[in-house]
C-alpha cells in the first residue's frame, strides 16, 4: 500500500484516515463483539474509535435499544471495529439497527487481505428514513483469502443511524482483535531516523507484518537474495517477474506496503536481516517519502535516508553487496522531476564494487511525467504484470553480477 496525495485519493475507493484510539483497542471481548451493547466510553464509545468518512462514531445516552447508550453516527460517517481471522470464518452476527432523517444506514462487513490489496464488501442490512428499532441476524463468511475484516456502522446523504446490542450469534468465533503491537503513533523523526509503520485503521497490522518477516528470515537463513521495499517491491509476488528475476537462488520479497526509509531503516535494524547472510541486498525505497504525512522529507533529506539505508546493510553484513534502484518514475511531472533529483543525489552511493545502481525512468515513462500506461495498473504508482515483466529483465544482468 503505497500512499499517494490527495488528487489520486479521489479515485480511490476509500480513504483512510487516522482515528485510533491506540490504548484502548487491546480490550476484552464482549461476545466476541467488543462493546456490543455500548456499555463503555464517554462522549465516544471505547472501540468503537476508528473511522474513515466523517466524525465518526458517538455514544448516544438519550437513543437506545437496551440502556445504557447506543452508537449514532450522522451525514457522510462510519465507525467501526478491526479484527484479525483466519480467512474462511463463518459467523452470524445480531443487533439492532435505527435511523432518522434522509440518506441511507447500513452495517456491512469489509474483508481485506494481508496487504490491503484486495476487499471485499458485504452490506448486511439497510434502511433509510425514519424507522424504529429493527433487529438483523445476518450469516457471514469471511472470504478465504482474508486476513482482517471491520464491522462497520455507516450514513450517507443527511442521515443518522444508531446501532446497539451487537453481538456473534451461537457462541461461534468472529476473529480475534487486532493486536496492539503499535501502542504509540508513529513517533517524530526524518526520513533517515528508524521508525516502525502504521496503517490507518489496524492497529498492530504493520508490526504483526515486520514480524513476520522477522520470523520468514529466520526459516530461510540461506537466502542469498533479500529485497527491501515498499508495495512495488510488495507487489513482485506471485508475477512471473519474480520468478525470472531470481531463478537459480532463493530470494526474500521483504517489501511491505507503505514504508518509506525510516520504516525500511526500522525493520532492518529490528530483526529482517540479521538472521541472513545474503549474496545481494536490493534496495527500492523513497517513493512514500514524496508527500506531507509522517514519512514526508525533502528531496535532499530522501536521498539522506536512502544513503543510511546503504550504510546500515553494509555495517551489519559487511560482506553483502548492494543493489540500490533508482526510484521508479510516476503519475506526472511534479513527482517525477523530484524523483530525477533525488536519484541523481542517490546514485553518487555507487561504489564501484559492493554498491550498484541502476535506473530505468526512461524505459518506464513516454515523456517527462507521462507514464507508459501498459507498464502501469491505473493509478500509474504501482506496476502490472508487464511491468514486472521488463523490470526482471533490466535487473536480473546486474543481479547476476552481484550474486557470482
Amino acid at each position: 500500500m503505497i500512499r499517494m496525495n490527495n488528487r489520486f485519493l479521489l479515485a480511490s475507493t476509500f480513504a483512510f484516515v487516522f482515528a485510533v484510539d491506540w490504548t484502548i483497542l487491546a480490550g476484552q471481548w464482549e461476545n466476541k463483539v467488543i462493546n456490543g451493547a455500548i456499555t463503555d466510553g464517554d462522549a465516544v464509545p471505547k472501540y468503537w474509535t476508528e473511522k474513515w468518512e466523517g466524525n465518526g462514531g458517538v455514544r448516544d445516552t438519550t437513543v437506545f435499544k437496551s440502556a445504557p447508550a447506543s452508537l449514532r453516527v450522522e451525514g457522510k460517517c462510519d465507525a467501526f471495529q478491526m479484527f484479525d481471522c483466519k480467512g474462511g470464518e463463518k459467523f452470524t452476527l445480531k443487533g439492532w439497527l435505527k435511523s432518522a432523517a434522509g440518506g441511507g444506514v447500513q452495517v456491512v462487513v469489509q474483508s481485506f487481505n494481508a496487504d490491503w490489496s484486495k476487499n471485499e464488501w458485504k452490506q448486511l442490512v439497510y434502511v433509510s428514513g425514519d424507522t424504529d428499532w429493527q433487529e438483523f441476524s445476518k450469516d457471514v463468511e469471511i472470504p478465504s483469502w482474508a486476513g482482517r475484516f471491520r464491522i462497520a456502522l455507516k450514513t450517507d446523504g443527511n442521515a443518522k443511524g444508531w446501532l446497539d446490542d451487537v453481538r456473534v450469534g451461537d457462541g461461534e468465533v468472529a476473529g480475534t482483535p487486532a493486536s496492539n503491537s503499535e501502542k504509540d503513533p508513529i513517533p517524530a523523526g526524518k526520513p533517515w531516523e528508524p521508525k516502525w509503520g502504521q496503517w490507518p485503521g489496524a492497529v498492530g497490522a504493520w508490526m504483526n507484518t515486520h514480524n513476520g518477516k522477522v520470523a520468514e528470515a529466520k526459516k530461510n537463513s540461506d537466502a542469498k537474495a533479500v529485497f527491501f521495499g515498499d508495495s512495488i517491491t510488495q507487489g513482485w509476488g506471485g508475477q512471473k517477474g519474480w520468478e525470472k528475476l531470481n531463478s537459480g537462488w532463493k530470494a526474500l520479497n521483504f517489501g511491505i506496503g507503505g514504508d518509506g526509509t525510516s520504516q525500511v531503516l526500522y525493520r532492518i535494524k529490528n530483526g529482517e536481516l540479521e538472521p541472513l547472510s545474503p549474496k545481494a541486498v536490493v534496495i527500492c525505497i523513497g517513493t512514500n517519502n514524496l508527500y506531507g504525512d509522517t514519512n514526508a522529507g525533502t528531496d535532499e533529506e530522501i536521498a539522506k535516508g536512502i544513503a543510511e539505508i546503504i550504510k546500515t546493510v553494509q555495517t551489519m553484513k559487511p560482506e553483502t553487496k548492494i543493489l540500490l534502484i533508482g526510484i521508479l518514475p510516476r503519475q506526472n511531472d511534479y513527482f517525477t522531476k523530484r524523483i530525477l533529483k533525488i536519484n541523481e543525489m542517490v546514485k553518487k552511493l555507487a561504489d564501484g564494487n559492493k554498491v550498484a545502481y541502476v535506473e530505468f525512468t526512461d524505459k518506464f515513462q513516454e515523456s517527462l511525467g507521462k507514464m507508459k500506461a501498459e507498464l502501469y495498473s491505473k493509478d500509474q504508482l504501482h506496476l502490472a504484470s508487464p511491468g514486472y515483466d521488463l523490470w526482471a529483465d533490466l535487473l536480473r544482468p546486474e543481479l547476476e553480477r552481484l550474486m557470482k
